[in-house]
This record gives C-alpha cells, structure tokens and sequence, in this order.
C-alpha cells in the first residue's frame, strides 16, 4: 500500500474539519430536543417514580444540557481549520457531553426496571429512544464516536433492562422486547455506520471537485493565454512579413515601369516580370499559411448565407489574369437561371480560401492545357468542380494524405480538414498525367441572402481586380502618408507619387499627431493599420489598440485628425488584415481600405473612391 502523499493529508484534514462543522451546527437543536424530551418524561412518569429519583434525574438532565449549551456556545466562532488545542478541547467536550447524556438516559431506563411502572410506559419509553436514536444519527454521525457515545450508553441499558425483566418476571413478553431491541441495536448502529462512511465520503468528493475545478480553471486559463498569445503571434508575424513584401511588389512594379520607359532588353523585362511575378506568390503563399492558421486555430467558422454564383463569379474574373499570365486556357462554366438558387451556408472566408487553394494548386501544377471551374446543382446539393490537365497525383495523395511533395499551400488534407468543419464533402481525383478533378459538394439553402453593402465591400477586390485603369490618375493636394516602416512607407511614397502634388511622410503615430495643429489641413490621408505597440507618449484621447498583440491601430490617429481640423478628411487604410479594419472603421464614413500588397493601380482606383465621396 502506497504511502499517503500531502495531498492527502490536506484532504483528510478538510474532511476532518468539515465533519466538526456539520456536528457543531446540529448539536444545538439536539440539546434542546433531548432536554425537552426529558421533561416531557418527568411529567409523563411522575405518577410511577418516586418524587426524589425523578426531581434529582431532571436537574442532572438540565444541568448536562446547560453544560453542553455552554460549551457549543464557547465554540460558535471556531473555525476548525486546524486540529490546534481549541479544536481538540471541542472534541473532547461533545464526547464527554455525549456519553454524559447516554448516561442520563441509561438512568431513566434503571428507572423503570427497578421501579413499577406499567408495561405501557415502559414500552413509551422504548419507542422514546428509538426516535432519539434514528435522528441522532442525521444530527451527530458526521463524528462516529460522538453519536455512538450517545447511542450505545442509552441503549445498550435498554437491552440489558428488558432483559432482566424477561429473567425476573419469566415473561416471554419481556424476552421479545428484548430480542427486539437488540435487533434494533444492531441495525441502527449499522446503519449509522453507513451514513457517517457515506457522508465522509461525499465530503471528501466535494474537496476533491473543488480542487480539480480550481486545476480545470487554471488550465483552462493556462490555455486562453496559450492561444492568445499564438494569435498575438500571428497578428505581429503578418503584420512583419507582409510590410517587406509590400515594399518588394511596389519596387518590382517600379522596376518594370522604368524598363518600359528606357527600352530594356528582353532578358531585363522578363527578369522584372519574374521578380514581381515572385512577389505575389510569396505573398499568396504566406497569406494561404497565416489564414490556415487562424482558421484552424483561432475560432469557430462563421457561418452565414452566401450566394456562391457571385463569390466564384469574382474569383473566375481574377484568375484570368493567372491563366493569361501562364499561357493557360481558363473557363468558368457559368450557372444558368434564377441566382438564388445558389444560396448556400458556410462561412465566407474559409469557403473561399478552400476554392482559391485548389484553383492555385490546379495552375501551379498545371503547365499545359488548361483549367476548369465549374458550378451546378444536383437536387439540394450544390456542387464546385475545379478541373485541370495537369500533372495529376498518385493514390496516396488523392487519399488526403498532407502535404504535396513538390509545393507547399494548404494540402488536400487541409482543405479536406476545412470542409469538415464546414459540414461539406470534400473529394478528389486524380491521374499522373492526365490532371486532376476537386469537387465539394455544399447542401443549399432556399432563400437569397441581401445584397452587400457596396460602400465598405467594394474595396476589398485583390490586386489584379480593379475599377480604375486608366493612365491619368486623380490628384491630391497635400497628401499625408503613415507607417511605422521605414521600407513600406518609402515604398507608398513612390506608389502615391503621381498622385499627389506634396506628400507628407510620417513614420509613427507620434509625429503623425505632433503635426495635428500644426500643418495645414490634408486633402486626403493613407495609413497603415496597424502601427506598432502602445508607448507611454502615445495620445490618450481616442487611443485604441489591437488587444491581443498590444499594437496601436490607426482608428484614434483617424479619430484625431478629424477632431483637430473639424473635417471628415478622407482616409485610405492599408491593412494585411482587412476584416478587422472594416470592422473597426466602417461606420466612420469617407474610408476605403486596400489589401497588402498594394500596386499602383489598386491606390489609383481606392483614391478615385475617395474623390468621389469627398
């Protein structure tokens, strides 16, 4: 048998503690009911036992129950937190109380062996204690020898008294009873026995609850500051990875203007047109990565009524330009009549991520020939086919086996992960050779969902979807430009150069609001969102910031400047994560935001946006 451990120890002091609590908060109406029992008897007997015996019993009977008052009243405020000398003189005093009022009763039951009483009243007698004993057991039995220092001296007397009638009188009347009664003896000290075990038992269980709550709890929390401090990890590693990225697509896109403009080799401009070709899948790459990351992480889908002949409409429109850029055929087999049959539940973000995934793994993997998306519907299903003539896969991994060996993105094991927790079905197939067929299958919904709201959506179209493409773009007057980046706000500046007649370049929400007040009022105003993390100098009087990575965001800059200069002064905002501006800033009016990376047609087209709503 294993030695017991502290833990244990500190158990069974709990239990131990908790026993005297629930013995000292019954023992006060168990004095009171013995004491008035023992009153009801001298009146009920007075006729039959001398006067002397009987007056001297009652004073012992109300003497020990004013002594034991005493006592319970001296030890109202114990805590019984610990066996110290208190304690153990509380023990001591409701043992010594205890068998003092067995004695008392054992007295009574000499009484009427001894003296004539009628069978009646000695059979009153016998039913007395029986009561007395069976409700000692709910007010005394969470300490055993307190209850049993009651029970067995007044009643193993009853026992012995009954008895010694039935020798006395040879009457087998007698010799029942006290058959009976030590019947009843037994039965009731075994039953008392069960009720001190179980409820010793149910007490330790309580301490142990509480204390696997209180490891549950601090796992729990453990846990909540575990993932928290992923996602603030991820918040800050995509905030950081995509400021260079931005930087490399705008100097890429300046590259190949300038090369445009001196008549480069050949050799130069495709170099260019590989560079900047390279940017963009690196920053597709790392954005796959970072959703998949909070998508199978950080939250519960968010599911909502989609129309998926709209959602891949705009996803078909912006892979022509991947399918021209590879010299690809593309086709997306458009769905015929009403549109809200195409009416689905899911959740936008990773329904989409799932469609642009396989559609990027179908060219990436696709060199000649050409890829297919394709939409219809089977009775309430749904279902999404993207197609290719590529380089098809093995058994192993059309089994949803990770990761493909040549590439890294989601994996159709991923994509497959997603689905599931979509509630849509996932398959594929595939041939080395010959290409590849995806296919999810989405049950429909039979309603249509409303209309988006154009004045925030509109904006959130990728770099190669764009409303503005033309060759003269609108002008601001004084433009105020913010990064806590030195490389990407250098980069923006070359970008908003053609679009601004004076720029004003700030690389932190400190010197961005020292100018408040002290410059002239701009035209117009591009930030970043997120702007590195709260100082001591930072302006209180909107501040905001991001709460799980600590960073300041641009609202209260915004905030700010419209307070200082009395003007919804129009605000381009730059963000990798552009749900959490929308969310932040949509109701602010006269915004338009742009994904990461931006190019110079995107900010062409986000400040025409601007133009119109100034």
């Amino acid at each position: 048998m294993s030695e017991p451990t502290p833990h244990d120890h500190a158990t069974n002091n709990q239990v131990w503690q908790e026993q005297l609590r629930i013995l000292h908060s019954n023992q006060l109406v168990t004095f009171l009911g013995s004491w008035l029992t023992a009153l009801f008897l001298f009146f009920l007997y007075r006729q039959t036992v001398p006067a002397m015996p009987l007056n001297s019993w009652l004073v012992l009977a109300t003497a020990v129950a004013v002594g034991r008052i005493v006592f319970w009243y001296f030890f109202r405020f114990a805590k019984f937190t610990a066996l110290d000398f208190a304690t153990k003189n509380y023990i001591v005093s409701s043992l010594v109380g205890s068998y003092a009022s067995g004695a008392i009763w054992a007295i009574f039951v000499l009484f009427i062996c001894i003296f004539p009483v009628p069978d009646l009243l000695r059979i009153t007698l016998l039913f007395i204690l029986v009561g007395l004993g069976a409700s000692g057991i709910f007010a005394l039995a969470s300490v055993w020898h307190v209850y049993m220092g009651f029970f067995a001296t007044a009643y193993i007397p009853v026992v012995l008294g009954f008895g010694w009638l039935a020798w006395q009188n040879a009457s087998q009347w007698y010799a029942l009873v006290a058959l009976l009664s030590l019947l009843y003896l037994i039965i009731n000290t075994r039953f008392a026995w069960r009720y001190h075990t179980t409820l010793v038992e149910s007490i330790r269980l309580r301490f142990t609850n509480q204390e696997l709550t209180i490891k549950v709890q601090m796992e729990r929390d453990l846990a909540h500051a575990a993932r928290l401090a992923q996602e603030s990890f991820i918040v800050n590693i995509s905030h950081d990875l995509r400021q260079p990225m931005q930087a490399l697509s705008v100097f890429a896109s300046v590259l190949n203007k300038e090369h445009a403009k001196s008549n480069a080799s050949p050799a130069a401009r495709e170099l260019g047109e590989m560079i900047q070709q390279s940017s963009f899948m690196l920053s597709a790459q790392v954005e796959h990565l970072l959703d998949l990351r909070r998508a199978l992480q950080e939250r519960l889908p968010k599911i909502e009524l989609i129309n998926l002949a709209r959602l891949l409409e705009r996803i078909a429109q912006e892979m022509k330009f991947m399918a021209s850029q590879r010299d690809l055929d593309f086709r997306w087999r458009k769905p015929l009549g009403d549109e809200g049959q195409w009416v689905v539940l899911t959740d936008p973000l990773l329904f989409e991520r799932v469609i642009r995934n396989l559609l990027d793994n179908a060219f990436k993997y696709t060199h000649k020939g050409g890829v297919l998306l394709a939409l219809r519907r089977q009775a309430d299903v749904i279902c999404v086919e993207v197609i290719d003539t590529g380089l098809g896969m093995d058994t192993e991994l059309v089994s949803l086996n990770p990761m493909h060996p040549d590439g890294f993105g989601f994996g159709l094991n991923i994509v497959n992960r997603i689905c599931q927790r979509l509630d849509h079905q996932f398959s594929a197939r595939s041939r080395i050779g010959q290409g590849t067929l995806c296919s999810l299958r989405v049950r429909c919904f039979a309603s249509q969902p409303p209309e988006p709201n154009r004045s925030v959506l509109s904006n959130l179209s990728t770099p190669h979807h764009h409303i503005y493409e033309g060759s003269n773009p609108p002008k601001w007057g004084n433009l105020w430009l913010l990064d806590d980046d030195p490389l990407a706000l250098k980069a923006l500046g070359i970008l908003a150069q053609p679009m601004a007649s004076n720029m004003h370049h700030f690389q932190s929400a400190q010197e961005f609001e020292d100018a408040m007040g002290h410059s002239d009022c701009p035209d117009a105003v591009m930030v970043d969102w997120q702007l590195g993390f709260a100082s001591a100098r930072t302006s209180h009087r909107h501040s905001q910031h991001d709460g799980l990575s600590g960073q300041i965001t641009s609202k209260h800059l915004i905030l700010n400047l419209r307070e200082e200069y009395n003007r919804d002064v129009p605000v381009c905002v730059v963000s990798a994560n552009i749900s959490h501006a929308i969310q932040e800033l949509s109701t602010l009016g006269k915004i338009v935001f742009l994904k990461k990376p931006v190019s110079s047609d995107d900010l062409a087209t986000a400040f025409l946006q601007l133009h119109q709503m100034d």
